[in-house]
């Protein structure tokens, strides 16, 4: 999950954002630091053969060089072409977050519409909040590397009290491809309610109706997810900024290179040997860059992406909620009979 600073910066200080520039786990500095060391060195391994190595007439023509790339370099677009690019990501990664489905309105539906404290109106209010999750994970694992190493395979959510061998059977018989049919789990959910209701544990047809309205959301935010995972950003989007972006930097070795001040070449007044300037720009060019490549997928393992065996943990805690309610009814009835709770 993306690094959470909120505590930090809760009062603003004079020191409070300065205390941000020495964080390390998901900085900047963490993604840029190799390809910042390999810039440098190259960097400087052409400029300590410009001054030491070369020849007067490989000098001049090194000179010529390294003028014509910084004539032309910049009429390279970076910053319009990086700065769509990273805006997309980003939207992107928070549609997709925005998208993942939360149980908790599902189970608190399911706990005030099915009545009863008895075995048969409990193990139906269990095995429902069970099938959205099962869902959720088969979901997961066909997107996530994260919950694959959650649940390598599907033998693993048995073991987990996901689902029972009959029912892992009766999935696999129900798939007639190697699609992910992540579904089946709410249909037998929404079997579920249409028994409840039979039964006479749902009370109102209104009820089942919002069941089945929470149910078949459940789906559609699955779905988007899904769709999201299947409809990448334009593979030729992705390879025209890469290129770009170290295209423009490899011309950047020879066009910041500091010449010789006495042959009174334009814009070479001064030999600091570092350009201090053109480093700034390259850590901020190609952060913005690692930026986009670290949230094009936030279902990995980088350390923004989101911490999906949380969420799946978290989730399946939703299996006792309808008990955990429950049981509070009944001690508040208990200690106090005269209140009146419909259940």
């Amino acid at each position: 999950m993306t690094v959470t600073y909120s505590s930090v910066v809760a009062t603003a200080k004079y020191w409070t954002f300065i205390r941000l520039l020495f964080m390390w786990k998901g900085s900047v500095y963490r993604l840029v630091w190799f390809e910042f060391l390999v810039f440098v060195g190259i960097y400087s391994v052409l400029s300590v053969t410009y001054r030491f190595i070369l020849s007067e007439t490989l000098k001049r023509y090194f000179e010529l060089l390294c003028i014509y790339c910084g004539r032309y370099n910049e009429t390279v677009p970076v910053a319009f072409v990086l700065g769509f690019y990273v805006s997309l990501i980003v939207q992107r990664w928070w549609e997709q977050f925005l998208a993942l489905p939360w149980p908790d309105r599902l189970a608190l539906f399911i706990t005030a519409f099915c009545h009863g404290n008895a075995e048969r109106p409990t193990r139906i209010r269990r095995n429902i909040v069970r099938y959205i999750n099962l869902s959720y994970c088969i979901a997961l694992r066909a997107i996530s590397s994260r919950a694959r190493l959650r649940f390598p395979t599907e033998e693993h959510l048995v073991s987990a009290g996901l689902m029972t061998q009959e029912e892992l059977d009766i999935y696999r018989s129900t798939q007639p491809s190697e699609y992910t049919l992540y579904f089946v789990p709410l249909v037998w959910a929404l079997d579920m309610v249409t028994k409840a209701r039979e039964e006479g544990y749902i009370r109102f047809d209104r009820a089942v109706e919002i069941l089945t309205n929470e149910i078949t959301s459940f789906r559609s935010k699955l779905g988007t997810i899904f769709a999201y995972d299947w409809v990448n950003p334009p593979l030729v989007y992705t390879q025209t900024v890469t290129i770009a972006v170290y295209g423009y930097f490899g011309t950047c070795l020879l066009a910041w290179q500091y010449l010789d001040p006495s042959k009174k070449y334009e814009g070479h007044d001064v030999d600091i040997y570092v350009p201090i300037f053109g480093l700034l720009r390259f850590f901020f060019y190609i952060g913005w860059l690692k930026v986009a490549e670290s949230l094009i997928n936030p279902f990995g393992e980088d350390v923004d992406d989101f911490e999906i065996e949380y969420l799946i943990e978290r989730n399946l805690q939703f299996f006792l909620l309808p008990l955990i309610l429950l049981l509070i009814l009944l001690l508040i009835l208990h200690w106090n009979p005269c209140v009146y709770v419909v259940w």
